[in-house]
């Protein structure tokens, strides 16, 4: 089977994965925001924000290597693996000892016992990024569908569960405990590796310092969101970062459904690419288009729908978060493009510049944000997109040049869809000023009926050539979910 078929395969049993798992999760989320309010979520963002940064850490940091790998040893894995538990341990004691001072931070004594809660799950998640690593090597990633899904499952009755019985807070820990060792324990029964004793130590010091960028990377990445909810925590207070917070989850939602299972995927043919010495380049310009093609209606219609969105599914006690979801679903669009860049870039091992540009992009996203502070929640979100798009300059060349390209076409590659969004919205907007005050129903329904038309009609007559290559990409996946559980 050719790495293009894999891929395709892959992407379809990705998205049915992931679209799943975000439909699940979206459901759960909503119906948790309705039972808890934005208090309990502002205080789980609080108590969150350094654990996020150090699952990322542990989760997705060497884990790379055995992708990325070119040639990979039994020795090699165990290496890794004994590195990552090593990380794990040390993370979770220095989240248990931190836990004081993020509550007084915060001024709120009650993240004390929710800090020292979720440090744990930071060992554990620790456990199965080989498992999952070696799984996403093969591009088996049906095995890593299944297993995101069951998560979700176990995490909402376990969350749905305590949030009935009046646990409040502790409802949102259950949820997050539940889907981690559901997710460990099926990583571990999907793979036949067990980790040993013996490690190849004459590539310790190449994977510490793929590890180290990696790292880097990935904690920038996590910066991104938990930068500004401490900046909007410590300004703001719970119930506006509740909002932020609740956005950024459905920014998350909708980059889920687009980018993530071509993104996955990608990584690990990019990688089978560079094994096997083929250009990646015509590749990786092709995934580019195909995700523009998606992104820039998807997240600059849910700009113009924040509100009645919000309103019609969490309830008018939500409603206020559209302040925070208009400017920052024009993120969507930035991080859907930018992981399709970033897989290219893991996949040839080239990180380092790429880690250094996200923690410039999040400390000065930080700061304009606070020095923004005065105009509000909007004032503060929009500043932090601001800071984001101008920096994605900087890794557009950066990619370019990795992949032989002029910057200038990689520019020009997005101008179309950006001109058939924006239109698209201009549209939207008119027929929502038109509707006036009315059920939110009535509005999503309409706006995005006429934003799909007009969006649809310019692609057709403009973007055709996209058209016809998602198409031939779609034809490549037959034999994907349905017909891979039939063969199996």
């Amino acid at each position: 089977m050719t790495i293009e078929r894999k891929f395709t395969r892959g992407v379809a049993w990705m998205a049915f994965g992931n679209w799943t798992e975000q439909a699940i999760n979206f459901a759960v989320f909503a119906l948790l925001a309705r039972l808890l309010g934005a208090g309990a979520f502002g205080l789980l963002a609080m108590a969150s924000a350094l654990v996020i940064l150090s699952e990322a850490l542990v989760r997705e940091s060497l884990s790379e290597y055995v992708i990325a790998a070119p040639d990979l040893s039994e020795e090699d894995l165990n290496a890794v693996f004994w590195l990552l538990a090593g990380l794990g341990v040390f993370l979770s004691l220095v989240l248990a000892a931190v836990a004081v001072p993020v509550a007084n931070f915060y001024g709120e004594p009650a993240l004390v016992p929710v800090v020292r809660a979720l440090a744990p799950l930071v060992f554990v998640k620790s456990l199965d990024a080989v498992p999952a690593g070696i799984l996403r090597r093969d591009l088996n990633l049906r095995t890593l569908s299944i297993r995101a899904v069951a998560g979700v499952v176990a995490g909402g009755v376990v969350g749905i569960g305590l949030a009935l019985s009046g646990a409040g807070i502790w409802a949102l820990v259950g949820h997050r405990a539940a889907t981690v060792i559901t997710n460990v324990f099926l990583a571990w029964t999907a793979t036949p590796w067990r980790p040993g004793f013996r490690a190849r130590t004459t590539r310790l010091r190449e994977m510490i310092r793929f590890g180290v960028h990696i790292l880097g990377l990935r904690g920038a990445e996590i910066a991104a969101l938990q930068l500004p909810t401490l900046t909007i925590g410590a300004v703001l207070g719970p119930v506006q970062v509740g909002y932020f917070s609740l956005s950024w989850r459905l920014v998350e939602i909708g980059s889920f459904l687009i980018v993530t299972p071509i993104r996955t995927a990608a990584q690990s043919a990019f990688a089978a690419l560079r094994r096997e010495k083929a250009a990646a380049a015509p590749f990786l310009v092709d995934l580019l288009a195909m995700t523009g093609l998606l992104a820039f209606p998807a997240f600059l219609g849910m700009s113009m729908l924040a509100g009645p969105l919000l309103t019609l599914v969490f309830g008018p006690g939500w409603t206020a978060a559209a302040a925070a979801l208009s400017p920052l679903s024009l993120y969507g669009i930035y991080l859907c493009l930018g992981l399709i860049e970033q897989a290219f870039c893991l996949a040839l091992g080239r990180v380092g510049y790429l880690a250094a540009l996200g923690w410039i992009a999040a400390g000065t996203a930080a700061a304009v944000a606070y020095l923004s502070s005065p105009g509000g929640l909007p004032a503060m979100t929009g500043a932090f997109v601001a800071v984001y798009y101008v920096l994605w300059l900087a890794r557009i060349w950066f990619v370019a040049r990795l992949a032989d390209l002029e910057a200038g076409s990689l520019l020009r590659l997005h101008a179309v869809p950006a001109t058939a969004g924006l239109t698209m919205a201009a549209v939207v907007w008119a027929v929502l000023q038109t509707l006036g005050a009315g059920p939110p129903v009535v509005a999503i329904g309409l706006g995005a009926l006429s934003g799909a038309a007009v969006y649809g009609a310019i692609a057709w007559y403009t973007m055709r050539d996209r058209l016809m290559l998602l198409r031939s990409y779609v034809a490549m996946t037959r034999g994907g979910p349905a017909g891979a559980a039939s063969g199996s």
